[in-house]
């Protein structure tokens, strides 16, 4: 309901900036039918909705000291953060005891993390615009991933308006390391956490890595000095947070570059319905705010490059719209091994550009903001990244994730792009079923995850590839080969 309110804002201040009584006719005529459209796509969720509610409220809540047996856990509303919002679901896997014994901790030890023993942890953050989202939106797929024996948080983080992304930031920071130091409780191994993100929380997880990462290579620097380490130290609003890293990051239909995003929003006529603009904090702060932007200058800078004005076009054909926001273009991402000598400018790209577009965002609802600094000596602390995407997606096209995936590839990061053929953007989150416990025999046991697996796969091979792929990974049933461009 809040997104909608907060379209109908946007809606508003379109029509205002309508310069005569025909174009505002027109507009809202427009303005009409998406919403209808939007009104109507929210009413296919409703039997999603229905079952993941039920779903969430049928699990057995259990606390410290217990164990669950042949069936999935919860413990609700565990905080990690002072703000309303900032709780979050733990889903238990079967045969499971929690650890009453174990105590919080609050020392950071950026060296290492504790020992493997433990399960895997998926530490899910949603989407929905920077404005939307519930943790119990998601229990079918985190009851999914718990019965593959997956620890799966999925927290919850303050919305705008009430936030802006950058205390999203800090918020899911926060939350990593309450994992981080918590999450052997509940049978986690701290060094097995995956950071595990959809659509504007995949943009969230990205810019969370990069400011630990930046503060990494700062600790790093200082101890090379000879000076005393300082574990915490504020870096920007509320992100000063501890260096440690997830073993690996996945966003699924991630938003990593807001200039480029909110130009494809505006061809399709909703970035004023939609909230990103506004929950950024406006187009000034679209740089620092954009993990591929942010890349892109450290791999330019980097590598030597010095960065270029943008250049004059005589006429412009209806091709090249599309075209460059896939990447075919001067000064973009290169589809091929390397872009770390193309001539790269991130202001030109993420802020004169976009002003000089036909669809410029509305005045920035603050002062103009530095750019995001970071070396590729900072990417050296991120993490492996595995990004998802779908060809299908009309919300967050596939080659947002493509580009993402070149940064951090010329930036020495290993990465690897998944590519799937038939999910929309939603799919990524709502086509998981809970397997159902089925009896074999008198002796009440079950059979196996993987034969009652194969059978759903079965029925659904549309969407098989994509959770075998995602469970593959977070369980390390497989091997993944990163690629990685030496640095």
């Amino acid at each position: 309901m809040g997104q909608f309110l907060e379209a109908f804002k946007g809606a508003k201040i379109e029509l205002q900036q309508c310069p005569s009584s025909r174009d505002r006719v027109v507009t809202l005529l427009r303005i009409t039918r998406l919403l209808a459209s939007e009104a109507l796509g929210a009413l296919t969720t409703v039997p999603y909705g229905w079952r993941a509610l039920q779903t969430h409220k049928a699990l057995e809540a259990f606390s410290e000291g217990e164990q669950n047996k042949h069936s999935v856990g919860i413990v609700r509303d565990v905080r990690y953060g002072p703000m309303q919002r900032n709780v979050m679901d733990i889903y238990v896997p079967p045969c499971t005891a929690l650890d009453a014994s174990s105590s919080d901790s609050t020392a950071h030890d950026n060296k290492a993390l504790p020992s493997c023993s433990g399960r895997p942890v998926a530490l899910f953050c949603h989407g929905g615009v920077w404005a939307s989202g519930a943790k119990w939106h998601y229990a079918p797929m985190a009851t999914r991933l718990a019965q593959e024996g997956i620890l799966t948080c999925v927290l919850q983080y303050s919305l705008y308006p009430e936030a802006r992304a950058q205390d999203m930031v800090a918020e899911l920071s926060a939350a990593l390391t309450w994992t981080f130091d918590n999450i052997s409780r509940y049978s986690g191994s701290p060094s097995k956490v995956t950071t595990l993100g959809h659509s504007a929380g995949a943009h969230l997880w990205a810019m969370v890595l990069l400011h630990r990462a930046r503060q990494a290579s700062k600790h790093s620097r200082e101890e090379r000095r000879g000076k005393e380490a300082v574990a915490l130290e504020a870096d920007q609003k509320g992100a000063g947070v501890d260096c440690r890293m997830p073993v690996r990051f996945i966003g699924m239909a991630g938003v990593y570059d807001i200039a480029k995003h909110y130009q494809y929003e505006a061809a399709r006529g909703v970035h004023h319905l939609s909230t990103m603009e506004r929950a950024i904090g406006g187009a000034a702060r679209f740089a620092s705010q954009s993990p591929a932007a942010i890349l892109a200058r450290a791999a330019a800078l980097g590598s030597g490059c010095k960065e270029s004005a943008p250049t004059a076009r005589l006429g412009r054909l209806r091709g090249e719209a599309i075209a460059e926001r896939v990447g075919f273009q001067s000064g973009g991402f290169a589809l091929g091994p390397s872009m770390a000598h193309a001539q790269v400018s991130l202001d030109a790209t993420c802020t004169e550009g976009t002003a000089q577009s036909q669809h410029a965002p509305a005045e920035s609802t603050g002062p103009e903001e530095e750019t995001f600094n970071f070396s590729l000596e900072d990417a050296r602390q991120l993490p492996p990244c595995i990004l998802m995407s779908s060809l299908p997606d009309l919300t967050v096209p596939w080659y947002e994730s493509a580009e993402m995936f070149w940064r951090l590839y010329d930036c020495g990061v290993p990465a690897k792009h998944l590519v799937y053929s038939k999910l929309t953007h939603g799919d990524f989150v709502i086509s998981w079923k809970p397997l159902q416990q089925m009896s074999s025999g008198s002796s009440g046991e079950t059979h196996s995850t993987k034969a009652v697996a194969a059978m759903e796969s079965s029925n659904e091979d549309a969407l098989a590839d994509f959770r075998e792929d995602l469970l593959d990974v977070l369980t390390e049933r497989a091997v993944v080969k990163y690629e990685k461009r030496s640095t």
